[in-house]
């Protein structure tokens, strides 16, 4: 219940818990439970997670930028417009014209919903 409320009082969760498990680590070799040379190892891989958490934490807090979405939601358009202008050149009948540009556009769109979504993996 005390590593709950000190996890909950915290402004990073990760970050807590690496130091909760720091603090449990220093208990243990005080205590004679554990060797000082990996007290040492798990020492080093507390900071490496550390660090990944900090970087998380850094791309979470990051907001893509507006005019980036903007700027390939608009290229994206513009592309989808021409493409069935190239798709003339192929002497094909009209309807399949029509079902391959809105496949491609199914495509492309889907595609770049997906891509504004991995934008911001934490939202």
């Amino acid at each position: 219940a005390d590593d709950v409320a000190f996890v909950e009082a915290s402004a990073s969760g990760p970050l807590a818990l690496v130091r909760r498990a720091r603090q449990v680590l220093a208990h243990g070799l005080a205590a004679g439970h554990i060797d000082k040379a990996v007290h040492r190892t798990i020492e080093i891989k507390l900071g490496t997670l550390n660090d990944l958490c900090g970087a998380s934490e850094k791309i979470l807090r990051s907001p893509s930028p507006p005019a980036y979405t903007r700027h390939t939601s608009r290229v994206l358009l513009v592309f989808l417009f021409v493409v069935p202008m190239g798709l003339l050149d192929l002497d094909l009948p009209v309807h399949f014209l029509v079902m391959a540009s809105a496949f491609i556009t199914y495509l492309l769109v889907g595609i770049e919903e997906i891509g504004g979504e991995l934008e911001e993996p934490f939202r």
